[in-house]
């Protein structure tokens, strides 16, 4: 009788045990499962946030592309139309000096400035691995790439126009006369024979769909 009822009293023991151990368990569990679920919730809140900050910046960036076409590009298909419309003898030296103070100026990387800001967050915040949307993940990469392309291409261009300018001993400090001017075209080669301002014509354009595309990927 007294070994059955030693028995009895373990298994009362361990079943007590068991019961312990299994609130434990639950209760750790429950309180796993609700920091995942606030952490989940911050982690996706936090990640609208980075996008909708990176929407609000390729916006930015469509002005910053809009401004430098009018202020850098368009000027320079101008120039290049208007030396393609007239063999050198017919050049007029007036002419020449009003394209070359509105395309002589050296334009490197740092006068386009785009914004990166936004998106250089988003890369180093983790939060880009809960992006669901491939799409739109593989276009920003792709849009911000270009954006760097881009800048490059500005950077040489600026050389090559630094080269050209040389050449022909233009410096700021001293004006061309008018024969100067009408022998050597300033920016000829670059304007005519490696016709620059049409390739900065297609970055412009190829860049200003990329964003457009990336923006529509965000609806």
């Amino acid at each position: 009788m007294k070994e059955i009822i030693k028995v009895k009293s373990s298994i009362g023991k361990i079943g007590k045990y068991l019961r312990e151990i299994s609130v434990v368990v639950i209760g750790v569990a429950i309180t796993l499962s609700a920091s995942y679920w606030l952490t989940s919730r911050s982690e996706k809140k936090d990640l609208a946030l980075y996008l909708e900050a990176i929407k609000m910046e390729l916006e930015e960036n469509i002005r910053v592309l809009e401004n430098t076409n009018e202020t850098i590009i368009k000027p320079g298909l101008n120039y290049r139309n208007y030396l393609m419309s007239n063999d050198k003898k017919s050049l007029n030296p007036d002419s020449l000096k009003y394209y070359m103070y509105s395309t002589g100026a050296i334009h490197d990387a740092s006068s386009i400035m785009f914004r990166t800001s936004a998106f250089e967050m988003l890369k180093t915040s983790g939060n880009m691995r809960l992006v669901d949307n491939k799409e739109l993940l593989i276009s920003l990469w792709n849009t911000y790439s270009f954006f760097g392309f881009i800048m490059r291409h500005f950077d040489n261009v600026s050389d090559m126009k630094m080269e050209e300018l040389k050449k022909y001993s233009f410096q700021y400090s001293i004006q061309p006369t008018d024969e100067d001017m009408l022998k050597n075209p300033p920016l000829y080669d670059i304007h005519v024979n490696f016709p620059i301002p049409l390739a900065m014509q297609n970055s412009y354009n190829a860049a200003k769909m990329l964003i457009h595309d990336t923006l529509s990927k965000f609806k």
